[in-house]
């Protein structure tokens, strides 16, 4: 009998075992960083929210121990996402990872060059990712760096390019033949800041345009003085181009401010020559506006979003800002999303299916003691705002920061960033990406 009751107590013991294991497992799965108790959390900011799309489809937390961040991602040939940013223990290296429809982790990569990733694009055979270079000797500062990686995820190469002093890198297009305007080959176009290069240097940024080949060697490079006032806000914003058959090929991207703290969206040609440049703002000196992304809509104009830093004493600090022009330039309109006082950051921008507006990025206190979250924001074509959409953990001081946002192939909206409140040890920064449904 006594053999008998020793049976079952140690059947119980091993079950209550396996038991353990297996919700251990569920719970501190580092990948595993799904919609769990915050689920999606709609919010309005002084708008009206909805619910026909922008639900979350899944989310998830990529990293360990070291501090993982995303700041581009990219929807790949076959339905993936290439999300690219950084890894950092102790060094911080560009990092990329390769992340299913569905959110599961497939490959990654580390180049062994110190720096982050800031933009990616796909090519036949792979990718090249763009960004920042760490430090250069013997001077302090940064350069500009572009690494091609195969479908594989393998290296292919890596080169940088830059000056004696800074340079920043904000992103990466793709560049195509135009025998008309010199462009013989395909390749790529780098944007960003030098402080090499051009008027006032060493102490003030100047727009610095770079084309490289398919190989990575540098083609030619165009500076473009900046005519602002050279503070903290002063960098160019994710940039877009297409093809004019009659101009050549035609960059546009937006900045951020002008002499008089406005907003500037300009258009240039390959070569870095000015086609057009319009300035935006309040036009009062205690306001500072920027552009920080920009993308050409389907009537051939361009739509731009950022953000609008308020002086004290107003009912908002940072608001979210988002603009309209024609193809030639031509303000369409201006508008400001200010809510009830929270800070929020615009990440990019992307047009939908049925020509209305995305606007991604991290907004702050909006719900009591909690920091940092992502959001989405859907507007029109004449600016009024459809719905608002909010994710984020439910802890304080476990922000989460939103630094890219894309439309899928199948209308579907992913944005990437970092969190804290998710991962392998809450409080780390590591990857967020998060998928949110579309419009039907």
């Amino acid at each position: 009998m006594k053999e008998s009751y020793k049976g079952l107590l140690w059947a119980g013991i091993i079950l209550l075992c396996l038991l353990f294991l297996f919700f251990s497992a569920a719970l501190f799965s580092p990948h595993d960083a799904s919609m769990g108790e915050y689920g999606t959390y709609p919010y309005g900011i002084g708008m009206t929210a909805g619910y026909s799309d922008g639900d979350s489809i899944w989310a998830h937390a990529f990293g360990g121990d070291s501090v993982e961040r995303a700041y581009s991602v990219l929807e790949t040939y076959d339905g993936n996402y290439l999300v690219a940013g950084s890894i950092q223990s102790g060094i911080t290296y560009p990092y990329a990872i390769l992340v299913s429809a569905d959110g599961d982790c497939l490959d990654g990569i580390q180049l062994n060059r110190e720096g982050y990733c800031q933009g990616v694009v796909e090519t036949s055979d792979g990718y090249v990712l763009s960004g920042t270079y760490g430090k250069i000797t013997p001077a302090p500062g940064y350069q500009f760096f572009a690494a091609k990686i195969d479908r594989n995820l393998d290296s292919v190469w890596f080169k940088t390019y830059g000056g004696d002093t800074t340079e920043y890198n904000y992103g990466i297009v793709n560049a195509y033949a135009t025998p008309d305007s010199g462009i013989t080959s395909t390749g790529f176009v780098l944007f960003g800041s030098t402080r090499s290069f051009g008027t006032g240097i060493p102490t003030k940024n100047n727009m610095w345009m770079l084309f490289i080949d398919n190989d990575g060697d540098s083609v030619r490079q165009r500076v473009i003085p900046y005519t602002g006032n050279y503070n903290e806000y002063s960098k160019v914003a994710k940039p877009i181009c297409r093809n004019e058959p009659s101009s050549g090929y035609v960059c546009v991207f937006a900045y951020s401010p002008t002499t008089n703290r406005q907003a500037r969206c300009l258009a240039t040609t390959v070569y870095g020559d000015s086609l057009w440049g319009r300035d935006f703002g309040k036009l009062a000196s205690s306001y500072v506006e920027g552009f920080y992304s920009v993308v050409q809509s389907r009537d051939g104009g361009f739509a731009m979003a950022g953000m609008c830093e308020a002086p004290a004493g107003q009912p908002y600090s940072r608001a979210i800002y988002f603009g309209r022009v024609s193809p030639s330039g031509d303000s369409i309109l201006t508008t400001y999303y200010e809510g009830d006082g929270s800070n929020k950051d615009v990440a990019s921008i992307v047009e939908t299916p049925d020509n209305n507006f995305i606007i991604g990025g991290w907004i702050d206190s909006e719900r009591p003691w909690i920091d940092a979250d992502f959001f989405l924001l859907k507007v029109d074509s004449t600016g009024d705002s459809l719905w608002m959409h909010v994710w984020g953990s439910t802890l304080a001081n476990q922000e989460e920061f939103a630094y890219d946002n894309i439309i899928t192939s199948r209308g579907d909206y992913v944005i990437v960033g970092i969190t804290r409140g998710y991962g392998a040890n809450p409080g780390t920064e590591n990857i967020w990406v998060l998928k949110v449904k579309g419009e039907d």
